[in-house]
């Protein structure tokens, strides 16, 4: 019973780190403005934006998911995910050339932590439904 409550709490985590993606580049950690021409900055927060919008479908189907094999295929999916999360700013798109700007001293680090809790989250759910696995084939 207790795995499956810790389910729904990471279900809930991803929910939330799926919404500070979503919003924080427009409120909490705020990327530069966009004046007449939007810099790369902003379009690696939309593609950001998009991959959140994934991450957050993931939450709802973990918090819907039964089997252990659903729940690792999920994990495995947003384990891909939050890479791309991390690699966006970092090396795909990028941002604004000045580490001063706001994108590179806030939104960018906000990114990357939250791509981090993650990808240690989705790792640390597959090590422990593999040894619920494991666990389970020495009872038989």
């Amino acid at each position: 019973m207790k795995r499956k409550k810790d389910g729904k709490t990471l279900a809930v985590l991803y929910a939330v780190l799926s919404a500070l993606l979503i919003v924080g580049p427009r409120s909490l950690f705020a990327v530069c403005a966009v004046e007449e021409k939007p810099m790369k900055c902003y379009w690696s927060t939309q593609a950001v934006t998009a991959l959140a919008i994934i991450l957050l479908a993931v939450a709802v189907l973990f918090f819907l998911a039964d089997s252990a094999q659903v729940k690792a295929a999920l994990s495995i999916v947003t384990i891909v995910t939050a890479a791309m999360v991390i690699l966006i700013p970092a090396r795909l798109i990028g941002g604004c050339g000045m580490m001063t700007m706001a994108c590179r001293r806030l939104t960018f680090p906000a990114f990357y932590v939250i791509g981090i809790l993650f990808l240690v989250s989705a790792v640390v759910e597959i090590v422990l439904l593999q040894k619920e696995k494991a666990g389970a084939k020495e009872q038989e």
